[in-house]
């Protein structure tokens, strides 16, 4: 009958407009996932960015290091073979004053030899 035609089309369009509600609904969340998707991938690109970007930094802060440590050990080495040479030749004066002092020991000990004669 006329009626139960009418129903049915108007069943089948709800279902119609159901099914296209449903699927706006679906594209819309696939859409904002997708976006939110972007948005996550591009804020992990700038984080693994600014990090590559510290580690290049640390990098040229640790070569900086490296060279003034370098530096400093080179001056120290200086330091250490003048304080030998120092030494050398300050153990070479001691040597030289204890036999300077022999000798005046020695000259005394005559002296007193030839004043007590």
């Amino acid at each position: 009958t006329n009626c139960e035609k009418e129903d049915v089309e108007e069943r089948f369009a709800f279902t119609v407009a159901d099914h296209e509600r449903s699927t706006r609904y679906i594209h819309h969340n696939l859409e904002a996932r997708s976006v939110s998707h972007d948005q996550d991938l591009a804020s992990r690109d700038e984080d693994i960015n600014r990090l590559l970007a510290d580690k290049d930094n640390l990098r040229k802060e640790l070569d900086k290091a490296n060279m003034q440590l370098k530096a400093k050990n080179s001056e120290l080495e200086a330091v250490k073979c003048q304080l030998q040479r120092d030494i050398t030749i300050l153990n070479t004066e001691v040597e030289s004053t204890k036999k300077k002092l022999s000798g005046v020991e020695t000259e005394k000990d005559l002296l007193i030899e030839k004043i007590a004669d």
